[in-house]
């Protein structure tokens, strides 16, 4: 749900989510076009609430970008509208990790007409270099977009910090260096976790009093102004037990502070920073403090979801408030497929045609892929297996996507679509992943009218499907050569395919997980 919180000019109302949150530093404030040059972008970032000094743009939409310079925890974002307080404007926030690349839509309402003041604008939380506010319209019917100032915030936890009772590593620390220095409250140099295991990683363990709902870690790297390190965060529910990887990417390279990552929402009581390497191509990996943060509740394990419509290929994916789909450790196969599966579908009496029902599937999807992989991460199925929606996230060479390089780590996701005339399908490209990265995506069946949505992009068809479709989701991972596109037909061939093609992650996790489901 879009949240505002809204700001007075001297008087600050803030819920209890936005309490910790600093003002951030925007560097530069740039548009895409289309503005008065009288009125700059880099008025918005002046301090100044005057009407004098705003950013003016004419046409729909159009675009106001702000850059942190360094990659930041941004979990709001404050806006003063240009006679805000006489016109609402239509708005989506979108953020991205870099100065190039995919933007994630984080936000879009509608401003409230009531404020010329900053409203402060509770987002997706996301860690971002780049912010872009994106206006289409306004109630007063005029084409110009009028914002006198905005902030970004975020910097550290939105949420309550955890004690951390105990930190210990793999035996690769220094003795002088141990675990315990990276909780001790202290983020000097000398008080500080050093390992070293020959250039191969190292972990960092830390262990909460107990269970709790983790949201955001962060980290102190040392000499972190001067290096940037690559890293995986895992977590586990109890002391012992499989970890479920939930962050990696690369820090910031720019500030030895505390660095706040939005890790995949889990319940857990044990979490591992797995240090790989640095820029500096040291052996060493060096943290000076962490910190775990989560919600003030423990969820208590158990998902909203309605069973009784599902049936499960492969064992139950549930952890936590989550579903983890592992197509490698399911191995789960249908007859005709081609790929071990780990999936959810409706149950086979409860399948209707797609005109006698609406559909609502929704989920925040966080990727951990080999190289290589492809998998159908949900699908409408018409009732002879035909496909009436297929939606893919793939690194191979299959053409007409955003990048369709096998290999390279680059995962098009996109989209299946049957075509309206029955004359086959048609593919439709949503945007580019990584592993670790998390995008939203979005399927309605309105009776027939499929809506598919991800990465800010939106597809349709109509379907007229007389017998029983259904919907499947989870991880169906496919035996297919990356480079040639040739399919593994033998079942008992897949495993060893799944080796030879070096596939051995393929974990997709599921969160803010919702399904709507009403049958004429």
């Amino acid at each position: 749900m879009n949240r505002i919180k809204k700001l007075g000019l001297f008087v600050f109302t803030l819920s209890t989510s936005f309490v910790n949150a600093t003002t951030l530093n925007i560097e530069t404030a740039t548009d895409w076009g289309n503005s008065a040059s009288s009125y700059p972008a880099s008025n918005t970032i002046d301090g100044s609430l005057s009407w004098s000094s705003r950013w003016a743009a004419s046409g729909s939409p159009v675009n106001l970008q702000l850059d942190l310079g360094s990659v930041k925890s941004v979990t709001d974002v404050g806006i003063s509208w240009g006679r805000g307080g006489e016109r609402s404007f239509t708005f989506e926030i979108w953020a991205r990790a870099t100065t190039s690349g995919t933007w994630t839509k984080v936000y879009d309402d509608v401003s409230t007409g009531s404020t010329s003041s900053i409203e402060v604008y509770d987002i997706t939380n996301i860690d971002a270099q780049q912010v872009r506010v994106k206006t289409f319209s306004n109630t007063a019917g005029t084409d110009w977009t009028d914002i006198k100032e905005v902030e970004i915030y975020g910097g550290t936890s939105t949420n309550g910090e955890f004690t951390i009772t105990e930190a210990f590593d793999d035996g690769t620390g220094h003795n002088n260096y141990p675990a315990s220095n990276a909780i001790d409250n202290n983020s000097a140099w000398s008080s500080r976790w050093a390992a070293s295991n020959d250039g191969e990683a190292v972990n960092l363990t830390l262990q909460l009093d107990e269970t709790r709902a983790v949201t955001e870690v962060a980290v102190a790297w040392g000499k972190g102004e001067l290096r940037s390190h690559t890293f995986e965060i895992y977590a586990r529910p109890g002391t012992s037990g499989s970890w479920t990887k939930v962050y990696d990417s690369i820090s910031s390279g720019s500030s030895s502070e505390l660095e706040v990552y939005n890790v995949t929402d889990i319940d857990a009581q044990q979490i591992r920073i797995k240090g790989q390497s640095n820029s500096a191509g040291s052996d060493w990996t060096n943290i000076t403090e962490v910190k775990v943060y989560g919600a003030d509740s423990l969820d208590d394990g158990t998902l909203d979801w309605d069973w009784s419509v599902w049936d499960t290929e492969g064992y139950d994916p549930t952890v936590g408030s989550t579903m983890v789909f592992d197509a490698l450790t399911a191995q789960h196969i249908t007859p005709n497929g081609n790929g071990w599966r780990h999936e959810l579908k409706i149950k086979e009496d409860e399948r209707v045609a797609m005109t006698e029902v609406y559909e609502d599937f929704q989920a925040t999807i966080h990727l951990n892929l080999s190289d290589g992989s492809k998998t159908i991460v949900a699908q409408h199925h018409a009732s002879d297996t035909g496909t009436i929606m297929k939606l893919y996230v793939s690194d191979s060479s299959e053409s007409g996507f955003t990048d369709s390089i096998a290999n390279n780590g680059i995962f098009d996701v996109y989209v299946r679509l049957a075509k309206e005339d029955g004359s086959g399908e048609e593919k439709k490209s949503l945007g580019t992943a990584v592993s670790g990265d998390s995008f939203d995506f979005q399927v309605i069946n309105d009776h027939g009218n499929v809506t598919v949505s991800a990465f800010g992009e939106s597809f349709n068809l109509s379907i007229e499907d007389s017998s029983e479709s259904y919907l499947k989701f989870g991880n169906y991972l496919q035996a297919q050569d990356s480079e040639s596109l040739e399919d593994i037909e033998d079942s008992d061939d897949f495993e060893q395919f799944y080796i030879d093609a070096g596939i051995t992650e393929s974990e997709l996790t599921f969160s803010n997980l919702s399904y709507t489901r009403n049958v004429d």
